[in-house]
């Protein structure tokens, strides 16, 4: 074996050093199609086994399909009743309830009596509910409640005497004490 001078030697190893195999690096385009499949891949798989539950518990959806007919069956009649101002009972005049109510009806032909007479006779009975109140009766949660109710007895002992139907829950949309 012939021996080769120093340096020559160190140029071979350096050589074979560059000429080694380099680990490939993920190119662009692959990394593009990663992101891709690992996005399919999460919006696809609850879809899928949303489209498996249904296949295999279609009485599940049936049911819900039932309480939706259920619902669009009782719908309520509701009588709109006009914005009333109501002195406040205990602060002379100085302090006022502003309500807009309406009313849940047990029959359609109650509506149709009430818009053709008997506005203000509502109005009325809503006037006389309030009027008596102070105003530790009228605030707070409990005293939007108790007044619901009264109004609604008051109407309803009215409304028997007149006509079929009854006022069935009264809801305010304004109930402002200045």
């Amino acid at each position: 074996m012939a021996k080769e001078p120093e340096g020559k030697a160190d140029e071979a190893e350096t050589k074979e050093e560059t000429t080694a195999p380099v680990a490939a690096t993920p190119s662009k385009t692959g990394m593009l199609i990663v992101i891709i499949v690992g996005f399919l891949v999460m919006v696809l798989t609850p879809l899928i086994t949303v489209m498996v539950v249904k296949m295999t518990a279609p009485g599940v959806e049936k049911k819900h399909e039932e309480k939706k007919g259920e619902e669009k069956k009782t719908t309520e009649t509701v009588y709109d009743v006009d914005p009333v101002i109501v002195n406040i009972d205990n602060t002379q005049g100085t302090r006022y309830l502003k309500i807009a109510a309406h009313l849940v009806l047990s029959e359609p032909k109650l509506a149709e009596e009430l818009k053709k007479g008997y506005a203000a006779l509502v109005k009325d009975r809503i006037i006389t509910a309030v009027g008596n109140k102070t105003i530790p009766e009228l605030e707070g949660e409990k005293g939007r409640e108790t007044l619901k109710r009264e109004i609604q007895k008051r109407l309803n002992d009215e409304l028997n005497e007149k006509m079929a139907g009854t006022v069935l829950k009264v809801y305010f949309s304004e109930y402002l004490i200045q």
